[in-house]
């Protein structure tokens, strides 16, 4: 005598896979899944100083930086500028990026802030990026092994134990540009071509900025 038959409907959308209700023979199933869809990434601008107002477009050396910059992964130099930079200041600022960004793990008090964010940048996936080392005149504490780092990044705990100019990351998604007012600085850092030097204002922009200062070049 065979077997009775059973028809057995399930419904509602909530409903997937297989369910089966009574089975004497073989089943086969194919299942198939949307592939899931990759969060993307927006544009975080992480700049801690105002924009100018009074700024002058100083059309020559706007030219050579995009130039530079159109070259996947390049270093650009900027020098004429002033300032000094130390290990403390890029520290906070790697730090700061990685709550920008929301990096997996930059809670974390034993982890390599250098690295996280280093690895975070060079992955194309998170976007096309450009990172600005401002007011880099003195490139010695990029150069050496950071002993005198503290906090997240210090040696005492295994961490940053290269020089953190090798935390810069050198990608095809991103490029560096580097303010200076030492030349000799920079060039530890980019090849003499991709030295932009910022020469002292002609008189058309001289006249330009001076008209802004006086509330005439709005």
């Amino acid at each position: 005598m065979p077997p009775a038959e059973y028809h057995t409907t399930f419904s509602n959308s909530t409903n997937y896979r297989l369910q089966v209700g009574n089975n004497t023979g073989n089943i086969e199933t194919h299942h198939h899944y949307a592939a899931t869809s990759r969060v993307s990434t927006t544009s975080v601008p992480i700049d801690p100083v105002s924009r100018n107002p009074d700024f002058v477009a100083r059309g020559t050396i706007l030219n050579q930086l995009h130039h530079q910059r159109a070259a996947p992964g390049s270093w650009t130099a900027l020098v004429g500028l002033g300032g000094a930079g130390n290990a403390s200041q890029f520290e906070q600022s790697y730090q700061d990026i990685a709550n920008a960004v929301k990096i997996l793990g930059r809670r974390d008090p034993k982890v390599n802030i250098f690295k996280l964010v280093h690895d975070w940048l060079r992955d194309s996936k998170n976007g096309k990026w450009i990172l600005i080392l401002d007011n880099i005149d003195d490139v010695y504490f990029l150069l050496q092994l950071p002993d005198i780092i503290q906090g997240h990044a210090g040696r005492e705990n295994g961490k940053a134990d290269r020089p953190l100019r090798e935390y810069l990351p050198q990608s095809w998604n991103g490029s560096i540009l580097i303010t200076s007012r030492n030349r000799e600085a920079t060039l530890k850092l980019v090849d003499q071509r991709n030295i932009i030097a910022l020469e002292p204002m002609d008189k058309e922009d001289a006249r330009a900025l001076f008209e802004k200062k006086l509330g005439k070049g709005q």
